[in-house]
Formats: structure tokens, sequence, C-alpha cells
């Protein structure tokens, strides 16, 4: 029940694929900066409704699957939460 509004938080930036007690968040963009900033926009908007609701990220079930063409540059993604 919690993560049904989930859909309306989200930009079209990234677009979310929800399941019955789990969620992913599907970002794609062919400029680096923009793709970073999007990361961690995203992020920080999930952290601000997950603390809405009294939840929390479980970040040992949080993972960062990064998908990129063969030709693609290798980018450093840092992703910051609410305590860094």
């Amino acid at each position: 029940m919690y993560i049904n509004d989930l859909t309306l938080l989200l930009n079209k930036s990234s677009i979310p694929v929800i399941f019955a007690d789990a969620a992913i968040v599907l970002i794609t963009n062919s400029k680096p900066t923009e793709f970073k900033r999007v990361i961690n926009e995203t992020f920080h908007e999930l952290n601000k409704w997950f603390n809405a609701d009294l939840l929390s990220l479980n970040f040992d079930k949080t993972h960062l699957i990064w998908l990129n063409m063969r030709n693609s540059p290798n980018i450093d993604i840092e992703i910051k939460g609410q305590n860094n």
C-alpha cells in the first residue's frame, strides 16, 4: 500500500516499476553529467518520500545496476544519501 503513490513522486526522467513489496527505478540519459544529476535527484526524492511515511531505505537491499553501451565512456557515480 505504501508504494502505490511512488509513481506520482518521480518525474519523467525516472520510471518506477512496482512489485508487491519492492520497487525498481529506471533512469536513462545519454549525457553523463545529466545522468548523474538525475540519479542523485531521484535518490533524494525517494529519501524524502520514505521519511515522510516514517519509513527508511534498506541500504543492504538497495543496489545500483548501471548498464551502458560498449562505446560509452565510464563515469564515476557517487550517490549522496542523507548522511553524506
